[in-house]
């Protein structure tokens, strides 16, 4: 076993992509992203064997006045599932992440996706995941679609919007635009600019992804940020305005990229988390034709030595005072808050 910093580790990523578990939120360019965003440190617990990655827990320690000290795989990241070729070894890798936590003074310790890492089987928290396999034809895809997505994908080109996929500054910077309109009517804080930089600067520029930009009479009216590693694609995040959401502009961006993805070899596009209470994003998702699992988080209290339940937080009165402050004023919440939530 090895405690690894992945950016400071020749030819990581060939590990990761080399172990069919392996995903984009474990190579080195999402691990950049997220300690030039938000100043964490990466541990990633490993069991290397003959230069093969056999196990691997991904960590990102924070360090936050607010939150304390604790360890998180991985943060924002909807799910980081760790893996292992065997249970023995991932008991063995958990219980040197347990270990260590003490030594540094972890208060917690947060797993996003796959097995139940410790014997009891509680969770922390649950989520849908969707998605959708690739290696059909354009017809075949397109009949997979619900009825009523298919005629919103048509709304939309019947309504003039166009798609360009762009991997430019400029592109994310637009984007983050819409994304401010969109976190103030679902009440929730954008995240701070310096973290759409670094995805343009660690994973567009580097081929990892794009930008899709929908424009109607030359104006970009929504958009949505996109991932890839190895024959798998992410859906990260979208974003529109009142036009772009009446014109169904997000659908076609969501057509546009399963066909680009298909075109060029991709096996399947994941469509990120979803909470259990959100039925509309679920039904949404689910009009694409996807396949739908589930998602579990665990949480372990280092001091206590027992796994964590939920804890329910009244996040509609959080909501509902959010989508009344200015924009300006809640990216400047979200600037001095992200780093802290992790």
């Amino acid at each position: 076993m090895e405690i690894i910093n992945p950016l400071g580790y020749p030819a990581w990523d060939d590990l990761v992509g080399s172990n069919p578990a392996g995903s984009f939120f474990h190579t080195t360019n999402w691990a950049r992203v997220l300690k030039e965003s938000y100043g964490y440190t990466p541990k990633y617990f490993t069991i290397l064997t003959n230069g093969t990655l056999q196990a691997l827990i991904p960590i990102m320690e924070i360090d936050s006045a607010l939150t304390g000290r604790r360890g998180v795989s991985l943060p924002f990241s909807d799910y980081s599932e760790p893996f292992a070729e065997n249970a023995e070894n991932y008991r063995r890798l958990v219980e040197e992440v347990v270990r260590y936590g003490k030594k540094a003074g972890w208060k917690t310790i947060e797993i996003r996706g796959g097995e139940g890492p410790w014997k009891e089987a509680r969770t922390y928290s649950e989520y849908y995941g969707h998605r959708k396999k690739l290696n059909s034809s354009e017809k075949e895809l397109f009949t997979c679609l619900r009825t009523n997505m298919q005629r919103n994908v048509n709304k939309a080109l019947k309504n003039g919007i166009s798609v360009v996929f762009l991997k430019s500054a400029d592109a994310i910077d637009v984007y983050y635009r819409l994304h401010c309109i969109t976190r103030k009517k679902h009440g929730i804080p954008p995240q701070p600019r310096i973290f759409f930089r670094k995805i343009h600067e660690h994973i567009l520029s580097r081929d990892m992804g794009f930008v899709a930009l929908a424009s109607y009479n030359n104006n970009v009216i929504a958009g949505s940020v996109y991932f890839h590693f190895d024959k798998q694609a992410i859906y990260k995040y979208g974003a529109s305005n009142d036009i772009g959401r009446n014109y169904r502009a997000n659908n076609l961006i969501m057509w546009e990229a399963i066909k680009l993805y298909s075109r060029n070899g991709y096996e399947c596009l994941l469509f990120g988390r979803t909470e259990c209470y959100n039925r509309g994003l679920r039904d949404y998702k689910m009009g694409y034709g996807v396949e739908e699992y589930g998602i579990k988080y665990y949480k372990y209290n280092i001091r206590k030595n027992k796994v964590m339940a939920n804890s329910v937080f009244p996040h509609s009165y959080l909501n509902k005072t959010f989508r009344h402050i200015p924009i300006p004023l809640s990216r400047a919440i979200g600037e001095l808050l992200y780093k802290h939530i992790g």
